[in-house]
Protein backbone atom coordinates (compact mmCIF):
# COMPACT_ATOMS: atom_id res chain seq x y z
CA UNK A 1 0.00 0.00 0.00
CA UNK A 2 1.20 3.47 -0.80
CA UNK A 3 -0.91 5.23 1.79
CA UNK A 4 1.55 6.60 4.39
CA UNK A 5 -0.98 6.19 7.24
CA UNK A 6 -1.44 2.55 6.45
CA UNK A 7 2.26 1.96 6.06
CA UNK A 8 2.89 3.53 9.46
CA UNK A 9 0.25 1.34 11.09
CA UNK A 10 1.75 -1.74 9.45
CA UNK A 11 5.18 -0.83 10.78
CA UNK A 12 4.29 -0.16 14.40
CA UNK A 13 1.47 -2.62 14.94
CA UNK A 14 2.36 -5.55 17.18
CA UNK A 15 -0.99 -7.16 16.56
CA UNK A 16 -2.80 -8.26 13.48
CA UNK A 17 -3.41 -5.57 10.88
CA UNK A 18 -5.85 -6.00 8.05
CA UNK A 19 -6.90 -3.62 5.30
CA UNK A 20 -10.04 -4.39 3.35
CA UNK A 21 -12.18 -2.65 0.79
CA UNK A 22 -15.89 -1.94 0.68
CA UNK A 23 -16.61 -5.47 -0.57
CA UNK A 24 -14.85 -6.86 2.47
CA UNK A 25 -11.90 -8.44 0.63
CA UNK A 26 -8.45 -7.99 2.09
CA UNK A 27 -6.23 -5.46 0.38
CA UNK A 28 -3.23 -5.70 2.67
CA UNK A 29 -2.00 -7.21 5.91
CA UNK A 30 1.08 -7.22 8.07
CA UNK A 31 3.50 -10.07 8.71
CA UNK A 32 1.90 -10.89 12.03
CA UNK A 33 -1.18 -12.12 10.17
CA UNK A 34 0.96 -14.63 8.34
CA UNK A 35 2.82 -15.70 11.47
CA UNK A 36 -0.09 -16.00 13.91
CA UNK A 37 -3.03 -17.25 11.87
CA UNK A 38 -3.78 -20.46 10.05
CA UNK A 39 -4.55 -18.52 6.85
CA UNK A 40 -2.67 -19.55 3.71
CA UNK A 41 -0.54 -16.54 2.67
CA UNK A 42 -1.27 -17.30 -0.96
CA UNK A 43 -5.03 -17.07 -0.35
CA UNK A 44 -5.13 -13.97 1.83
CA UNK A 45 -5.93 -11.66 -1.09
CA UNK A 46 -9.19 -13.53 -1.67
CA UNK A 47 -10.20 -13.67 1.99
CA UNK A 48 -12.20 -11.37 4.25
CA UNK A 49 -11.64 -10.54 7.93
CA UNK A 50 -14.38 -13.04 8.71
CA UNK A 51 -12.21 -15.80 7.19
CA UNK A 52 -9.38 -14.98 9.57
CA UNK A 53 -11.36 -15.64 12.76
CA UNK A 54 -12.94 -18.88 14.02
CA UNK A 55 -15.95 -20.10 12.08
CA UNK A 56 -18.39 -19.43 14.93
CA UNK A 57 -17.30 -15.76 15.00
CA UNK A 58 -17.40 -15.09 11.25
CA UNK A 59 -20.88 -13.59 11.43
CA UNK A 60 -19.86 -11.46 14.40
CA UNK A 61 -17.00 -10.00 12.39
CA UNK A 62 -19.23 -9.40 9.37
CA UNK A 63 -21.78 -7.59 11.54
CA UNK A 64 -19.02 -5.33 12.84
CA UNK A 65 -17.87 -4.53 9.29
CA UNK A 66 -21.41 -3.63 8.25
CA UNK A 67 -21.71 -1.38 11.31
CA UNK A 68 -18.95 0.81 9.84
CA UNK A 69 -21.53 2.28 7.48
CA UNK A 70 -23.06 4.07 10.47
CA UNK A 71 -20.05 4.70 12.68
CA UNK A 72 -16.41 5.53 12.11
CA UNK A 73 -15.14 2.96 14.60
CA UNK A 74 -16.35 -0.22 16.25
CA UNK A 75 -14.85 -2.93 18.42
CA UNK A 76 -15.54 -6.65 18.42
CA UNK A 77 -14.16 -9.63 20.34
CA UNK A 78 -13.58 -12.90 18.49
CA UNK A 79 -11.65 -16.15 18.69
CA UNK A 80 -8.83 -16.80 16.25
CA UNK A 81 -7.34 -20.24 15.46
CA UNK A 82 -3.54 -20.32 14.99
CA UNK A 83 -1.67 -22.50 12.54
CA UNK A 84 -0.91 -24.83 15.45
CA UNK A 85 -4.63 -25.20 16.18
CA UNK A 86 -4.61 -23.11 19.34
CA UNK A 87 -7.57 -20.86 20.05
CA UNK A 88 -6.68 -17.28 20.98
CA UNK A 89 -8.97 -14.41 21.96
CA UNK A 90 -8.60 -11.24 19.91
CA UNK A 91 -10.17 -7.82 20.17
CA UNK A 92 -10.47 -6.10 16.78
CA UNK A 93 -10.90 -2.37 16.38
CA UNK A 94 -12.36 -1.53 12.96
CA UNK A 95 -12.36 1.93 11.41
CA UNK A 96 -12.39 3.73 8.07
CA UNK A 97 -8.91 4.67 6.88
CA UNK A 98 -8.84 6.60 3.59
CA UNK A 99 -10.65 6.86 0.36
CA UNK A 100 -8.76 5.71 -2.73
CA UNK A 101 -10.22 6.61 -6.11
CA UNK A 102 -13.46 7.54 -4.36
CA UNK A 103 -13.78 4.17 -2.70
CA UNK A 104 -13.24 3.88 1.07
CA UNK A 105 -10.81 1.43 2.62
CA UNK A 106 -11.01 0.05 6.11
CA UNK A 107 -8.57 -1.20 8.67
CA UNK A 108 -8.84 -3.76 11.46
CA UNK A 109 -6.27 -3.98 14.23
CA UNK A 110 -6.44 -7.15 16.30
CA UNK A 111 -4.91 -7.41 19.77
CA UNK A 112 -4.37 -10.70 21.54
CA UNK A 113 -6.44 -10.53 24.74
CA UNK A 114 -6.23 -14.22 25.62
CA UNK A 115 -4.54 -13.61 28.99
CA UNK A 116 -6.99 -10.86 29.82
CA UNK A 117 -9.89 -13.10 28.91
CA UNK A 118 -8.43 -15.95 30.96
CA UNK A 119 -8.10 -13.66 33.99
CA UNK A 120 -11.61 -12.38 33.40
CA UNK A 121 -12.99 -15.92 33.15
CA UNK A 122 -11.20 -16.85 36.37
CA UNK A 123 -12.73 -13.85 38.10
CA UNK A 124 -16.13 -14.72 36.69
CA UNK A 125 -15.71 -18.31 37.85
CA UNK A 126 -14.96 -17.02 41.34
CA UNK A 127 -17.96 -14.70 41.20
CA UNK A 128 -20.17 -17.55 39.96
CA UNK A 129 -19.11 -19.65 42.93
CA UNK A 130 -20.11 -16.83 45.24
CA UNK A 131 -23.47 -17.13 46.93
CA UNK A 132 -23.88 -13.37 46.55
CA UNK A 133 -24.87 -11.41 43.47
CA UNK A 134 -22.53 -9.33 41.36
CA UNK A 135 -23.43 -7.25 38.34
CA UNK A 136 -22.00 -4.25 36.52
CA UNK A 137 -23.46 -1.49 34.38
CA UNK A 138 -21.89 1.06 32.08
CA UNK A 139 -22.44 4.81 32.33
CA UNK A 140 -25.62 4.43 30.27
CA UNK A 141 -27.01 1.90 32.80
CA UNK A 142 -26.68 -1.03 30.41
CA UNK A 143 -25.76 -4.29 32.15
CA UNK A 144 -22.27 -5.37 31.13
CA UNK A 145 -21.83 -8.36 33.44
CA UNK A 146 -23.70 -10.52 35.94
CA UNK A 147 -22.57 -13.60 37.83
CA UNK A 148 -24.88 -16.58 38.34
CA UNK A 149 -26.71 -15.26 41.40
CA UNK A 150 -26.66 -11.71 40.07
CA UNK A 151 -28.31 -12.94 36.86
CA UNK A 152 -30.91 -14.80 38.93
CA UNK A 153 -31.72 -11.70 40.97
CA UNK A 154 -31.93 -9.46 37.91
CA UNK A 155 -33.97 -11.89 35.81
CA UNK A 156 -36.45 -12.43 38.66
CA UNK A 157 -36.73 -8.67 39.09
CA UNK A 158 -37.31 -8.35 35.35
CA UNK A 159 -40.01 -10.99 35.53
CA UNK A 160 -38.53 -13.30 32.91
CA UNK A 161 -35.97 -16.07 32.77
CA UNK A 162 -32.70 -14.85 31.30
CA UNK A 163 -29.18 -16.21 31.32
CA UNK A 164 -26.20 -14.09 32.27
CA UNK A 165 -25.36 -13.67 28.58
CA UNK A 166 -28.91 -12.64 27.71
CA UNK A 167 -28.98 -10.08 30.50
CA UNK A 168 -25.88 -8.33 29.22
CA UNK A 169 -26.88 -5.26 27.25
CA UNK A 170 -30.25 -4.84 28.99
CA UNK A 171 -31.01 -1.37 30.35
CA UNK A 172 -31.30 -1.69 34.11
CA UNK A 173 -34.10 0.81 34.75
CA UNK A 174 -36.08 0.09 31.58
CA UNK A 175 -36.15 -3.60 32.42
CA UNK A 176 -36.96 -3.00 36.12
CA UNK A 177 -39.10 0.17 36.12
CA UNK A 178 -40.51 -0.54 39.59
CA UNK A 179 -37.02 0.02 41.01
CA UNK A 180 -36.97 3.63 39.80
CA UNK A 181 -37.15 6.16 42.64
CA UNK A 182 -36.35 3.49 45.21
CA UNK A 183 -33.41 3.43 47.63
CA UNK A 184 -31.52 1.32 45.07
CA UNK A 185 -32.07 3.88 42.31
CA UNK A 186 -31.09 6.85 44.48
CA UNK A 187 -27.93 5.26 45.85
CA UNK A 188 -26.72 3.92 42.51
CA UNK A 189 -27.13 7.36 40.95
CA UNK A 190 -25.39 9.01 43.90
CA UNK A 191 -22.42 6.66 43.53
CA UNK A 192 -22.23 7.30 39.79
CA UNK A 193 -22.48 11.07 40.22
CA UNK A 194 -20.02 11.44 43.10
CA UNK A 195 -17.67 8.61 42.09
CA UNK A 196 -17.75 7.54 45.72
CA UNK A 197 -18.72 4.02 46.90
CA UNK A 198 -22.05 3.63 48.70
CA UNK A 199 -23.16 0.94 51.14
CA UNK A 200 -26.69 0.37 52.38
CA UNK A 201 -29.18 -2.29 53.48
CA UNK A 202 -32.60 -2.45 51.89
CA UNK A 203 -35.57 -4.78 51.43
CA UNK A 204 -36.61 -5.53 47.85
CA UNK A 205 -40.29 -6.44 48.02
CA UNK A 206 -40.73 -8.02 44.55
CA UNK A 207 -38.18 -10.69 45.51
CA UNK A 208 -38.88 -10.72 49.26
CA UNK A 209 -35.14 -10.34 49.92
CA UNK A 210 -33.10 -8.12 52.21
CA UNK A 211 -29.85 -7.00 50.59
CA UNK A 212 -26.60 -5.60 51.91
CA UNK A 213 -25.63 -3.54 48.85
CA UNK A 214 -22.20 -2.18 48.00
CA UNK A 215 -21.81 -0.14 44.82
CA UNK A 216 -18.37 0.85 43.51
CA UNK A 217 -18.26 3.48 40.75
CA UNK A 218 -15.63 3.98 38.05
CA UNK A 219 -15.27 6.10 34.95
CA UNK A 220 -16.78 3.30 32.88
CA UNK A 221 -19.75 2.49 35.08
CA UNK A 222 -20.78 0.87 38.35
CA UNK A 223 -20.05 -2.50 39.97
CA UNK A 224 -22.70 -3.72 42.41
CA UNK A 225 -22.35 -6.44 45.01
CA UNK A 226 -25.56 -7.83 46.50
CA UNK A 227 -25.27 -9.79 49.74
CA UNK A 228 -28.43 -11.66 50.66
CA UNK A 229 -28.97 -10.94 54.36
CA UNK A 230 -32.59 -12.09 54.44
CA UNK A 231 -31.80 -14.90 56.87
CA UNK A 232 -30.20 -12.44 59.27
CA UNK A 233 -33.25 -10.18 59.15
CA UNK A 234 -35.58 -13.15 59.55
CA UNK A 235 -33.61 -14.37 62.55
CA UNK A 236 -33.72 -10.87 64.02
CA UNK A 237 -37.46 -10.68 63.38
CA UNK A 238 -37.90 -14.13 64.96
CA UNK A 239 -35.98 -13.03 68.07
CA UNK A 240 -38.08 -9.87 68.35
CA UNK A 241 -41.26 -11.92 67.92
CA UNK A 242 -40.18 -14.35 70.63
CA UNK A 243 -39.37 -11.50 72.98
CA UNK A 244 -42.79 -9.99 72.30
CA UNK A 245 -44.53 -13.31 72.99
CA UNK A 246 -42.60 -13.77 76.23
CA UNK A 247 -43.54 -10.22 77.29
CA UNK A 248 -47.19 -10.95 76.58
CA UNK A 249 -46.98 -14.17 78.61
CA UNK A 250 -45.38 -12.32 81.50
CA UNK A 251 -48.02 -9.59 81.40
CA UNK A 252 -50.76 -12.24 81.57
CA UNK A 253 -49.35 -14.29 84.45
CA UNK A 254 -48.07 -11.26 86.40
CA UNK A 255 -51.48 -9.55 86.44
CA UNK A 256 -52.68 -10.64 89.87
CA UNK A 257 -55.90 -8.66 89.51
CA UNK A 258 -57.11 -11.16 86.91
CA UNK A 259 -58.67 -14.44 87.92
CA UNK A 260 -57.06 -17.78 87.11
CA UNK A 261 -59.62 -18.64 84.43
CA UNK A 262 -59.16 -15.29 82.73
CA UNK A 263 -55.39 -15.77 82.73
CA UNK A 264 -55.63 -19.29 81.29
CA UNK A 265 -58.04 -18.14 78.58
CA UNK A 266 -55.56 -15.42 77.59
CA UNK A 267 -52.68 -17.92 77.50
CA UNK A 268 -54.73 -20.24 75.30
CA UNK A 269 -55.55 -17.41 72.92
CA UNK A 270 -51.90 -16.38 72.79
CA UNK A 271 -50.87 -19.97 72.15
CA UNK A 272 -53.42 -20.39 69.36
CA UNK A 273 -52.05 -17.31 67.62
CA UNK A 274 -48.44 -18.39 68.00
CA UNK A 275 -49.06 -21.99 66.91
CA UNK A 276 -51.76 -21.12 64.37
CA UNK A 277 -54.21 -23.71 65.67
CA UNK A 278 -57.99 -23.57 65.99
CA UNK A 279 -58.26 -25.05 69.49
CA UNK A 280 -56.53 -24.61 72.83
CA UNK A 281 -57.55 -26.51 75.97
CA UNK A 282 -56.79 -26.92 79.66
CA UNK A 283 -58.08 -30.34 80.61
CA UNK A 284 -58.51 -32.33 83.82
CA UNK A 285 -58.21 -36.09 83.85
CA UNK A 286 -60.37 -38.06 86.25
CA UNK A 287 -59.90 -41.77 85.73
CA UNK A 288 -61.13 -42.48 82.20
CA UNK A 289 -62.95 -39.19 81.97
CA UNK A 290 -61.46 -36.23 80.11
CA UNK A 291 -62.87 -32.91 81.34
CA UNK A 292 -62.56 -29.83 79.12
CA UNK A 293 -62.08 -27.26 81.88
CA UNK A 294 -61.17 -24.17 79.83
CA UNK A 295 -61.45 -24.03 76.03
CA UNK A 296 -60.42 -21.39 73.49
CA UNK A 297 -61.61 -21.90 69.91
CA UNK A 298 -63.15 -20.26 66.87
CA UNK A 299 -66.32 -22.36 67.13
CA UNK A 300 -68.47 -24.03 69.78
CA UNK A 301 -67.85 -27.64 68.76
CA UNK A 302 -65.99 -28.07 72.06
CA UNK A 303 -66.93 -26.06 75.13
CA UNK A 304 -65.76 -25.70 78.68
CA UNK A 305 -67.46 -28.30 80.85
CA UNK A 306 -67.68 -30.98 78.14
CA UNK A 307 -66.58 -34.46 79.19
CA UNK A 308 -65.07 -37.06 76.89
CA UNK A 309 -63.31 -40.39 77.08
CA UNK A 310 -59.59 -40.10 77.81
CA UNK A 311 -58.64 -42.95 75.47
CA UNK A 312 -60.20 -41.07 72.55
CA UNK A 313 -57.69 -38.22 72.85
CA UNK A 314 -53.98 -37.71 72.24
CA UNK A 315 -53.86 -36.37 75.78
CA UNK A 316 -53.98 -39.97 77.03
CA UNK A 317 -50.49 -40.40 75.59
CA UNK A 318 -49.34 -37.23 77.37
CA UNK A 319 -50.73 -38.48 80.69
CA UNK A 320 -49.29 -42.01 80.35
CA UNK A 321 -45.80 -40.87 79.32
CA UNK A 322 -45.82 -37.66 81.39
CA UNK A 323 -44.05 -35.99 78.46
CA UNK A 324 -44.91 -33.36 75.88
CA UNK A 325 -46.41 -34.92 72.73
CA UNK A 326 -45.76 -33.19 69.41
CA UNK A 327 -47.56 -34.28 66.23
CA UNK A 328 -47.41 -31.94 63.26
CA UNK A 329 -49.39 -34.47 61.23
CA UNK A 330 -50.95 -37.34 63.18
CA UNK A 331 -51.24 -39.58 60.11
CA UNK A 332 -47.60 -38.93 59.19
CA UNK A 333 -45.96 -38.77 62.62
CA UNK A 334 -48.05 -41.27 64.61
CA UNK A 335 -50.06 -43.57 62.32
CA UNK A 336 -50.76 -45.84 65.31
CA UNK A 337 -52.85 -42.99 66.79
CA UNK A 338 -55.21 -42.69 63.82
CA UNK A 339 -57.70 -45.19 65.28
CA UNK A 340 -58.55 -42.80 68.13
CA UNK A 341 -61.92 -41.11 68.03
CA UNK A 342 -60.14 -37.77 68.20
CA UNK A 343 -58.75 -38.49 64.74
CA UNK A 344 -61.55 -40.49 63.16
CA UNK A 345 -64.55 -38.50 64.46
CA UNK A 346 -63.20 -35.14 65.59
CA UNK A 347 -60.67 -34.87 62.78
CA UNK A 348 -57.77 -33.77 64.99
CA UNK A 349 -54.84 -33.87 62.55
CA UNK A 350 -52.14 -31.93 64.41
CA UNK A 351 -51.54 -31.78 68.14
CA UNK A 352 -49.11 -30.44 70.72
CA UNK A 353 -49.73 -30.90 74.43
CA UNK A 354 -47.81 -30.89 77.71
CA UNK A 355 -48.73 -32.46 81.07
CA UNK A 356 -50.06 -30.36 83.93
CA UNK A 357 -49.02 -31.54 87.40
CA UNK A 358 -50.54 -31.04 90.82
CA UNK A 359 -48.64 -32.51 93.76
CA UNK A 360 -46.95 -35.67 92.45
CA UNK A 361 -49.54 -36.63 89.88
CA UNK A 362 -50.77 -35.60 86.41
CA UNK A 363 -53.72 -33.25 86.77
CA UNK A 364 -54.42 -33.01 83.03
CA UNK A 365 -52.98 -31.40 79.91
CA UNK A 366 -52.40 -28.00 78.36
CA UNK A 367 -52.72 -28.55 74.63
CA UNK A 368 -53.38 -27.09 71.19
CA UNK A 369 -54.73 -28.87 68.12
CA UNK A 370 -56.28 -28.41 64.70
CA UNK A 371 -58.12 -30.33 62.02
CA UNK A 372 -55.54 -29.37 59.38
CA UNK A 373 -52.12 -31.05 59.45
CA UNK A 374 -48.99 -28.91 59.40
CA UNK A 375 -46.54 -29.05 56.52
CA UNK A 376 -43.71 -29.50 58.99
CA UNK A 377 -43.18 -30.15 62.66
CA UNK A 378 -43.79 -27.76 65.53
CA UNK A 379 -40.50 -25.98 66.14
CA UNK A 380 -38.42 -26.32 69.29
CA UNK A 381 -39.41 -22.75 70.17
CA UNK A 382 -43.12 -23.59 69.83
CA UNK A 383 -42.66 -26.63 72.07
CA UNK A 384 -40.91 -24.41 74.61
CA UNK A 385 -43.86 -22.00 74.65
CA UNK A 386 -46.32 -24.83 75.40
CA UNK A 387 -44.03 -26.23 78.10
CA UNK A 388 -43.68 -22.81 79.77
CA UNK A 389 -47.44 -22.30 79.77
CA UNK A 390 -48.15 -25.75 81.18
CA UNK A 391 -45.57 -25.27 83.93
CA UNK A 392 -47.14 -21.99 85.01
CA UNK A 393 -50.59 -23.60 85.05
CA UNK A 394 -49.16 -26.48 87.12
CA UNK A 395 -47.58 -24.02 89.54
CA UNK A 396 -50.75 -21.96 89.83
CA UNK A 397 -53.00 -24.99 90.42
CA UNK A 398 -50.57 -26.31 93.03
CA UNK A 399 -50.48 -22.89 94.68
CA UNK A 400 -54.27 -22.76 94.73
CA UNK A 401 -54.46 -26.21 96.26
CA UNK A 402 -51.86 -25.30 98.87
CA UNK A 403 -53.72 -22.07 99.58
CA UNK A 404 -57.02 -23.95 99.99
CA UNK A 405 -55.39 -26.48 102.32
CA UNK A 406 -53.79 -23.70 104.33
CA UNK A 407 -57.09 -21.84 104.54
CA UNK A 408 -58.87 -25.00 105.73
CA UNK A 409 -56.19 -25.60 108.34
CA UNK A 410 -56.38 -21.98 109.40
CA UNK A 411 -60.15 -22.26 109.80
CA UNK A 412 -59.76 -25.34 111.98
CA UNK A 413 -57.15 -23.61 114.09
CA UNK A 414 -59.32 -20.52 114.40
CA UNK A 415 -62.25 -22.72 115.55
CA UNK A 416 -60.06 -24.39 118.17
CA UNK A 417 -58.72 -21.05 119.30
CA UNK A 418 -62.26 -19.76 119.62
CA UNK A 419 -63.21 -22.75 121.81
CA UNK A 420 -60.14 -22.24 123.98
CA UNK A 421 -60.90 -18.56 124.33
CA UNK A 422 -64.48 -19.37 125.42
CA UNK A 423 -63.23 -21.87 128.01
CA UNK A 424 -60.60 -19.47 129.31
CA UNK A 425 -63.23 -16.78 129.60
CA UNK A 426 -65.48 -19.06 131.68
CA UNK A 427 -62.61 -20.00 133.97
CA UNK A 428 -61.69 -16.37 134.46
CA UNK A 429 -65.30 -15.50 135.24
CA UNK A 430 -65.63 -18.26 137.85
CA UNK A 431 -62.45 -17.23 139.54
CA UNK A 432 -63.78 -13.72 139.86
CA UNK A 433 -67.23 -14.85 141.03
CA UNK A 434 -66.90 -18.07 143.08
CA UNK A 435 -70.55 -17.90 144.33
CA UNK A 436 -71.82 -17.79 140.74
CA UNK A 437 -69.77 -20.51 139.19
CA UNK A 438 -70.90 -21.56 135.80
CA UNK A 439 -68.50 -24.45 135.36
CA UNK A 440 -70.31 -27.53 134.21
CA UNK A 441 -73.55 -25.77 135.29
CA UNK A 442 -73.17 -26.98 138.97
CA UNK A 443 -72.36 -25.37 142.33
CA UNK A 444 -69.34 -26.56 144.22
CA UNK A 445 -70.52 -28.55 147.36
CA UNK A 446 -69.61 -26.89 150.64
CA UNK A 447 -68.02 -28.73 153.53
CA UNK A 448 -70.23 -28.97 156.72
CA UNK A 449 -69.18 -26.63 159.54
CA UNK A 450 -67.28 -28.28 162.45
CA UNK A 451 -69.22 -28.72 165.65
CA UNK A 452 -67.82 -27.61 169.04
CA UNK A 453 -68.00 -30.56 171.50
CA UNK A 454 -70.16 -29.85 174.52
CA UNK A 455 -68.66 -30.58 178.01
CA UNK A 456 -70.87 -31.17 180.98
CA UNK A 457 -69.63 -29.40 184.12
CA UNK A 458 -71.09 -30.22 187.55
CA UNK A 459 -71.51 -27.27 189.82
CA UNK A 460 -71.37 -28.25 193.46
CA UNK A 461 -74.32 -27.20 195.52
CA UNK A 462 -73.75 -24.85 198.44
CA UNK A 463 -75.44 -26.05 201.36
Amino acid sequence: MSDPTVNSLLAVSDGLFLVFDESGELCDWNQTVVERTAADPESLSTMTPGDIVADEDADTMQDAIEALDETERTTVETVLVTDAGARRHYEFTLQQLTEADGEPTYGAIGRDITERKRAQQEREAIFDRMSDGVFAVDTGWHITYANAFGATVLSEAMGRELTADEIEGCHLWEEIPEAVDTVFYDNYHEAMATQEPVTFEEYYEPLDIWFDVRAYPSETGLSVYLYDITERYRNQAAVERRERILREMHEIIADHDRGFQDQVESLLELGRNVLETTYGTLSRIDGEEYHFEIVASDDDSIQSGDVGTLSATNCERVASTEETVVLGDVARDAPDQTDRVGFTDWGISCYIGAPVYVADGVYGTFCFYDTDPRDGEFSTWEQTIVDLMSRWVSYELQRQRATEQLEAKTERLEAKNEQLEQFAEMVSHDLRNPQKSSLAGCKTPTKPAARTPSIAVSTPSIG
